[in-house]
């Protein structure tokens, strides 16, 4: 394997109840870090699903739209520098890309960069080498930040969007509610949707910043072939949907994606949206 398009953290964080070791993350992270020749990796995206009395108190709210992500690694400093120096010492040597999740606005970045800078000057005088500055990266996952998108590209060094995440908030729904008018709303295409992410992979092309797209609805209907004809080019998958993902891309009409993708961006619903698809897409 050359490659991993997303190296999630939080694994042992939960399994230390969030109070791991910087040395046992060292050994944790390089096995990864240094089996491959390039990752990116996602800073710990922790929400109240997980239990962890830590970082969330009883009662602390939903766990998508209460303290989550960034929010969580910024009111917790400490164990921001714990990962941020774990994952540098993991990868000593190498260029690290690290990806900040459930971004709001360009502060959020800003923050992380100057613990990322406080880190990196720490390990230098205790020798480690951090000759290779590592490059930040801003997760769009909610609709303030993709209002902000052209000032987030700013500030960040690449980009990617949780597709999953970013088409729940903008549509206001939970793909795990038991309603299946509001899980609808969270899965099928959106036009509001598709106009966001087109902005977004506009924006990050007029600054040539990698975009990269995740999230679990790129294995469902006709999400693949959407984003393709918006632009995206660069999508990170879980083994499980590799393959699938895999062929519906080998056997892609692009003349077709961008046609029947500039109809949907100006449909006025989803149900819209719908009508206009190819059958063999799979809705």
């Amino acid at each position: 394997m050359s490659a991993i398009g997303l190296y999630r953290t939080e694994l042992p964080l939960i399994q230390r109840q969030g109070r791991p070791r910087e040395e046992s993350l060292v050994q944790f992270h390089a096995k990864v870090l240094r089996s491959v020749d390039e990752v990116l990796v996602r800073l710990p995206d922790l929400d109240a699903s997980t239990g962890l009395t830590r970082f969330f108190a009883p009662g602390s709210g939903d766990a998508k739209l209460g303290p989550r992500g960034v929010r969580v690694l910024l009111a917790h400093p400490d164990m921001l520098a714990l990962q941020l120096r774990a994952l540098m010492r993991a990868g000593e040597g190498r260029e690290l890309r690290l990806a900040v999740p459930a971004v709001v606005d360009p502060l959020d970045i800003n923050h992380v960069r100057e613990a990322l800078d406080n880190a990196r000057e720490e390990l230098r005088l205790e020798g480690v080498d951090v000759s290779h500055s590592p490059k930040l990266g801003v997760v769009f996952e909610t609709p303030a930040s993709a209002l902000l998108g052209r000032e987030l590209m700013v500030e960040a060094d690449f980009a990617l969007l949780g597709l999953d995440a970013f088409c729940e908030h903008l549509a206001g729904s939970d793909a795990d509610s038991r309603d299946p008018r509001v899980r609808t709303l969270a899965t099928r295409p959106h036009p509001a949707v598709l106009r966001a992410i087109r902005k977004l992979l506009q924006l990050a092309e007029g600054r040539d910043l990698q975009l990269t797209v995740y999230g679990e609805r790129l294995a469902e209907g006709a999400w693949i072939p959407l984003l393709t004809g918006l632009g995206a080019r660069r999508f990170a998958l879980r083994p499980g949907i590799l393959r699938e993902v895999h062929g519906r891309l080998g056997g892609i009409d692009l003349d077709l994606c961008e046609s029947t993708v500039e109809r949907s961006a100006r449909a006025k619903s989803a149900e819209e949206i719908a009508a206009l698809l190819p059958g063999s897409w799979d809705q």
